[in-house]
């Protein structure tokens, strides 16, 4: 299947994803994506098992949980977190109010 960016998808529960493009780098692809999600909505438990995954906040709050974990609120705006606290952790991320 072969996608043309910008390319978005929307879950009907309050999510919406934005993949603009994919940069290739000497460690590998990195997908740049844009996700806007709704007060009290977010991803389900997931996880990628042959990537890492980050994420800067430009506005407004975030809530995550990596499996096992107490959940983690915060409002990171500028900053980003990398999910790397197991080998192949699950998390899920929402919008934290």
């Amino acid at each position: 299947m072969k996608i043309t960016y910008p390319h978005t998808i929307e879950n009907g529960l309050g999510e919406k994803i934005i993949f603009h493009s994919v940069q290739k780098e000497p460690d590998g692809d990195r997908v740049i994506v844009e996700n806007f999600v709704t007060p009290g909505h977010g991803s389900i438990m997931h996880t990628h098992f042959v990537r890492d995954e980050s994420l800067t906040v430009v506005k407004g709050n975030i809530e995550y949980q990596v499996i096992g974990q107490e959940k983690q609120y915060g409002r990171m705006l500028g900053k980003y977190k990398k999910f790397e606290d197991a080998p192949e952790p699950v998390i899920k991320i929402s919008n934290g109010l």
